[in-house]
C-alpha cells in the first residue's frame, strides 16, 4: 500500500469514527431529553 492510499484510508476511518461519535452523542442527548420531559410532566402533574 502506498502512502497516499494509507492516508485516504485513515481519513475515511477518521470520518467514520467521527460519525459514530456524533451519533452516540446525539442518541444520549435524545435519551436525556426524553427523560427530562417525562420527569417534567410528572412534576407538573404532581403540582396540579
Amino acid at each position: 500500500m502506498t502512502d497516499t492510499e494509507n492516508r485516504k484510508l485513515s481519513a475515511a476511518e477518521w470520518k467514520r469514527r467521527q460519525l459514530q461519535a456524533f451519533r452516540a452523542a446525539y442518541q444520549k442527548k435524545q435519551a436525556a431529553a426524553k427523560w427530562s420531559d417525562s420527569s417534567l410532566s410528572t412534576t407538573q402533574k404532581e403540582i396540579k
